[in-house]
């Protein structure tokens, strides 16, 4: 969830969200640390996206890791391990990286 006093970078500048009244939030920057812009709606929507964005890769993650664990389900508890857990995540990472 997004809040007021939430920070941000968005095309290499600081971002923060910050109160207007009680039916309004904005997002605002400082310049060179002196006072505050506030920014275009766009950037807010931008920031949104991008924030869920993160959320629905970390859905799919959690839930290719979850589906893997059921797997697990029905083999002998001496196979399972931690190490062929984080093998396994290391690989999704590296089929993710390489785009395949």
């Amino acid at each position: 969830m997004i809040k007021v006093g939430d920070r941000f970078s968005l095309n290499n500048e600081n971002w923060e969200v910050i109160f207007i009244n009680n039916d309004s939030v904005a997002v605002a920057r400082s310049e060179n640390g002196e006072g505050r812009v506030v920014s275009q709606r766009t950037i807010y929507k931008n920031w949104y996206e991008q924030q869920k964005q993160r959320a629905d890769r970390a859905e799919k993650r959690w839930s290719e890791l979850k589906n893997f664990l059921l797997r697990y389900e029905n083999v002998p508890e001496s196979v399972q391990s931690f190490e062929n857990v984080f093998e396994y995540m290391k690989e999704v990472e590296r089929i993710e990286e390489d785009g395949e």
